[in-house]
Order: C-alpha cells, then sequence, then structure tokens
C-alpha cells in the first residue's frame, strides 16, 4: 500500500535521516490490486509490508475485503480505539496487526513522539483481542528517554495485557544518540 511511513515523526527512526518519503498506492487501487492478485494466485495469507498501513487503507480494506486473510503493521491510533471499526478489519480478513506499542510508560513514549498513549494502547489492545484479531508487540528498551523505572512500567504494561498479546519483539535500542 506505501514506501515508507505515514507517520514518520518516532525520534528513533532512520526514515526522516535517510530522506524516505511517504508514498502512498491510492487505498481503493491498492485493494483493487490486492483482489486482482488474490484471484489470481489464491494466497491462503496476504502479508502487508508497509512500515504503517495507514488509516485510509484501514478504511478500504475494511469497506472492499481483499478475499484472503491479511495481516500487517499498524500504528496504534485512534481508528483502533472503536471497537466497531476493528470488528469491521475481523470481517475483512484481518486475522493479525503489528504494533510498534516501543514503551508501556507515557512518558517514554512522548520523548519517542510516537504520538500514542499508554491508555490508548489498552484500549486497542483490548479492542482486537474481543474482535478476534490476534497482535504482534513490538518493545524497545533502552531508549534515551527511559530509565530502569520506566523498563519495569513497560514490563508490568505486558504483564497486565497478556491475554491481550499474541507475539513479542523485544529489542534493545542500538542507534546513535
Amino acid at each position: 500500500g506505501s514506501s515508507g511511513c505515514w507517520w514518520n515523526k518516532c525520534s528513533f527512526c532512520p526514515e526522516p535521516a535517510e530522506g524516505s518519503r511517504y508514498l502512498p498506492v491510492p487505498p481503493r487501487e491498492a485493494v483493487a490490486q490486492l483482489k486482482g492478485l488474490v484471484e489470481q494466485h489464491r494466497p491462503s495469507l496476504i502479508h502487508l509490508l508497509d512500515n504503517a498501513v495507514s488509516p485510509a487503507l484501514l478504511n478500504a480494506l475494511s469497506d472492499g475485503p481483499p478475499g484472503a486473510p491479511w495481516y500487517g503493521f499498524s500504528r496504534i491510533g485512534q481508528e483502533l480505539e472503536d471497537p466497531s471499526f476493528c470488528r469491521s478489519l475481523r470481517r475483512s480478513g484481518c486475522v493479525m496487526l503489528k504494533l510498534g506499542l516501543e514503551s508501556g510508560d507515557q512518558q517514554v513514549l512522548d520523548g519517542l513522539r510516537k504520538g500514542t498513549t499508554v491508555e490508548g494502547a489498552s484500549r486497542v489492545l483490548t479492542n482486537l483481542a474481543d474482535a478476534g484479531i490476534g497482535t504482534y508487540v513490538y518493545l524497545l528498551f533502552g531508549t534515551p528517554a527511559e530509565d530502569e523505572a520506566a523498563a519495569r512500567r513497560t514490563l508490568d504494561f505486558t504483564v497486565r495485557h497478556a491475554d491481550r498479546i499474541g507475539f513479542l519483539n523485544l529489542a534493545v535500542f542500538n542507534m546513535p544518540l
């Protein structure tokens, strides 16, 4: 559906430093192309490789299912805080979303310029689980904004939401300050 990231504001992201631009395919065109590929190849699963599937493409997929189960990366955002929207994604074939939570500490999220809240992330994980959509959650430890207490709050968040997280990807921050 695109190259680059539609958000493009996270402080740890290499894309702005590399000058990578966000280049989306118009959402309805992307869905039409997916439907054509599904008809031609009959896949058992579609993996959307966007850095973050845009809200516009999520809406288009919800309105026009591609015809095969699908999953991909998505930002934790307001659209996923709507339980009915999550249910419509499931009806469209969404079986899992990969979410860059990064931290369960609000101060760290703000320092990373994620544009998300811990409370919003909690609602999103609940809504996706209730809709039957699996989650693959990315956590990032050791960022400049994080201290040991913040890392422990992230672990506590993860434990509290363990029944709503299917997979975890734990990483240690490894970019120059």
